[in-house]
């Protein structure tokens, strides 16, 4: 008797939660958890952010979907620049500039000849 109350409580839990769950989606974090510190558009649908751990993700449909792009490194990336497309500027900790002139597909780090913690780009062309 004691069984067959255990089957009926768990097959109502799992035909509710499955009722329940319909229509939702795990949306946060996507595509990583990482706390973001900057976000810069170059255009109403391309797009960077970057962030802890080395973070940098791209858009190219207004923030709908992100993809994560490879830093070459763990660190804490601060803030984030593009003058188009294809050329943008990265600054964070120990001195990190990260530069690419191919949308992000690859990120060259750069010497900065400090090893002070670089908050952000002062100049931005658009």
């Amino acid at each position: 008797m004691i069984r067959q109350i255990a089957h009926t409580f768990l097959l109502i839990f799992i035909s509710s939660s499955t009722i329940y769950s319909q229509g939702w989606f795990w949306q946060n974090p996507l595509p990583q958890g990482n706390f973001l510190n900057s976000v810069d558009f170059v255009s109403a649908t391309i797009g960077w952010a970057v962030g802890e751990h080395g973070t940098i993700l791209n858009t190219t449909n207004g923030g709908i979907k992100w993809t994560l792009q490879l830093s070459g490194g763990i660190k804490f990336l601060e803030d984030v620049s593009f003058t188009d497309t294809n050329n943008g500027t990265i600054v964070g900790v120990a001195g990190t500039i990260l530069r690419t002139t191919n949308s992000g597909t690859t990120w060259i780090e750069q010497t900065s000849g400090t090893t002070a913690f670089l908050q952000g780009l002062l100049y931005r062309y658009k």
